[in-house]
């Protein structure tokens, strides 16, 4: 899905998935595509495996940003 929350609000008790390219859309638009700060840097980099790893290991790298980053 897009990320928009008409689908979330119509299926709410079926499981959803952001589409990948909205996901990386949604970050670009916060960091852009040469971020300055460090933790846009990394976020980039963290971005860039979305598509290449695992939910597990995703979330685990997002976590540990938050954490890094608070």
């Amino acid at each position: 899905m897009d990320g928009k929350s008409g689908i979330e609000k119509a299926f709410k008790d079926i499981p959803r998935q952001m589409c990948h390219f909205h996901m990386r859309q949604i970050i670009k638009r916060y960091i852009t595509m040469n971020p300055k700060l460090e933790a846009g840097k990394d976020l980039k980099i963290i971005m860039r495996l979305l598509t290449r790893t695992t939910e597990k290991n995703f979330s685990k790298k997002i976590d540990e940003w938050h954490k890094k980053y608070k």
